[in-house]
């Protein structure tokens, strides 16, 4: 069933920020990597307390994919920042400086980022550059205007570990993409320099650009695809988590079938279990999978804890990084489903800059390095074969 349901066209993936989620320019921009002193950063505007509602209105603030809303009411995602069960708290944790929701949910989240900490560097990966390197391999595809300025200014959203997110500093970005970043960066000669920015607003301000580039774990969409154009490096999608060991021995989603399992309401995996995998047990004479759903993903994960559940459905990156986050408490099997690409957005116009970061990746692919980056982050079924553009659909 894995495979139809990764084929399937027209489905939400079950990945961050599946709609186009930009609705105009932001002004609370805030540069969090120096560029050279031949690129000044983006002028810079305060994220918190512009008179634009925030992005809190759109996106839920819990641990492990509570699906958002947008505007209009309808599901757009299942990304998320942590809400951390009680029992997981580290009172000594510090919390980072930004403001994403309430005080309470802010603390929970910083303090989470804070136990991460900064991975070291897998091994070799080459370290990013902090200066122009004109000897670097593919620093001639670079386009004249990147060259000039020295850097490529790059917008992200941080706060959705592990992809980006905040340092224990509340100031320095982490995570895969900004590694990915560095990674390219070797490649091309010239350092990524991160700025910090609410999601909605980043295609519009590719467009203008403000920014060069945006890596922040964006769904490629044929949506998307009018505006901007995508370079893939990513396949983000659904996979179970159960109790550690597997005590129900689970080995796909098809293993389901007839069971209970957990979710937070309202997700794409919600919505998964109704549209494909229970049509899927019935078709195949098996009994429809029961749901306990919950407000809160910490709830929907005491269930598997106690025993309630056998399974959750979260989203692959976010799952994996809970159950290493949980103390020895979860694990995950299985293979992820419903796959679909996250995408480097690029303007329409900068075709060069875009072929040479395709160039970038796909070289990092050929010597190994990105499949270091994905083992340094546990994540090897999101590996994407070779670089493309605009493979979403």
């Amino acid at each position: 069933m894995s495979s139809a349901i990764r084929g399937s066209r027209g489905r939400r993936p079950s990945c961050r920020r599946c709609s186009r989620g930009d609705d105009g320019p932001d002004p609370r921009v805030r540069a969090v990597a120096a560029p050279p002193r031949s690129s000044p950063a983006p002028s810079a505007g305060h994220h918190e307390g512009a008179s634009r509602p925030t992005r809190v209105k759109e996106w839920s603030v819990h641990w492990w994919g509570r699906a958002t809303k947008a505007r209009s009411g309808s599901v757009i995602s299942s990304r998320a920042t942590p809400d951390i069960p009680d029992a997981w708290k580290d009172t000594s944790m510090k919390t980072t400086t930004r403001v994403l929701a309430s005080l309470t949910a802010l603390a929970m989240a910083g303090g989470l980022a804070a136990c991460a900490g900064s991975p070291a560097p897998a091994a070799g990966t080459s370290a990013a550059p902090t200066s122009v390197n004109t000897a670097a391999p593919l620093y001639a595809k670079l386009p004249q205007a990147i060259k000039d300025k020295g850097s490529v200014q790059v917008g992200t959203d941080a706060a959705y570990a592990p992809m980006e997110y905040f340092d224990a500093d509340g100031k320095t970005v982490i995570g895969f993409d900004k590694d990915l970043g560095d990674l390219l960066a070797g490649k091309l000669g010239v350092p990524f320099a991160y700025n910090n920015a609410t999601f909605d607003g980043l295609i519009t301000q590719v467009n203008s650009k403000r920014f060069d580039v945006a890596i922040t774990a964006m769904s490629d969409t044929a949506e998307r695809q009018k505006e901007v154009d995508f370079v893939d490096y990513y396949l983000s999608g659904t996979v179970m988590i159960v109790k550690a060991g597997n005590p129900h021995a689970l080995k796909s989603v098809d293993d389901l079938c007839g069971q209970t399992i957990a979710l937070q309401r309202g997700t794409v995996q919600d919505g998964y279990v109704t549209t494909d995998l229970n049509p899927s047990c019935e078709k195949a004479g098996k009994g429809k999978v029961s749901v306990l759903a919950f407000d809160h993903e910490s709830e929907a994960m005491l269930q598997i804890q106690q025993d309630r559940a056998v399974a959750g459905l979260q989203d692959y990156p976010v799952a994996v990084y809970s159950a290493k986050q949980s103390g020895g408490k979860y694990e995950t099997v299985g293979d992820q489903v419903t796959a679909a690409p996250l995408g480097i957005a690029v303007s329409k116009q900068d075709t060069q800059l875009r072929d040479a970061l395709k160039d970038a990746l796909q070289a990092a692919i050929a010597d190994g390095s990105y499949a270091k980056l994905l083992d340094k982050y546990g994540t090897p079924q999101s590996a994407v074969k070779e670089a493309a553009i605009n493979s979403g659909k």
